[in-house]
């Protein structure tokens, strides 16, 4: 094992087993979701960052908002079909995104990191009834 894994080892374990040590939250990163064959999806890169209650997101679409864990809706820039979004966290490993479409709800997102801090569920529902999901690892 080369110096950089075995930090990176030492990182997620004191992750799971000293929470206040660690520094960061388990989304912090660069993330992309898996295709069914395992490859990833080039096209589906978002970054997201969590301090301070804050989580701030950015995809690779142009995509992007700072929301307040637990505060008010605020604007989604470069999403054709969400104008708000608002944001919480029911677990550390749990992140919800509520978005709103013109004052009226339009999907949920939920996004659970596993215990390995590499790889990711994401589950989404829309207003209209569909839903779906995909896994996600993290770069």
């Amino acid at each position: 094992m080369n110096a950089s894994k075995a930090i990176a080892a030492v990182w997620i374990a004191m992750s799971v087993t000293a929470p206040a040590l660690a520094a960061g939250s388990a989304f912090d990163g660069q993330w992309m979701a898996v295709k069914a064959d395992g490859s990833l999806d080039l096209e589906s890169i978002v970054n997201y960052k969590i301090a301070k209650k804050t989580v701030e997101m950015s995809a690779i679409t142009g995509f992007s908002y700072k929301a307040k864990v637990d505060g008010p809706e605020v604007p989604v820039e470069g999403d054709p079909n969400a104008s708000t979004v608002a944001v919480s966290m029911p677990a550390r490993n749990v992140l919800l995104e509520t978005s709103k479409r013109a004052g009226k709800p339009w999907q949920q997102l939920r996004m659970e990191v596993d215990a390995d801090g590499k790889t990711a569920k994401v589950t989404w529902k829309r207003a209209k009834g569909d839903q779906g999901g995909y896994a996600m690892a993290k770069q």
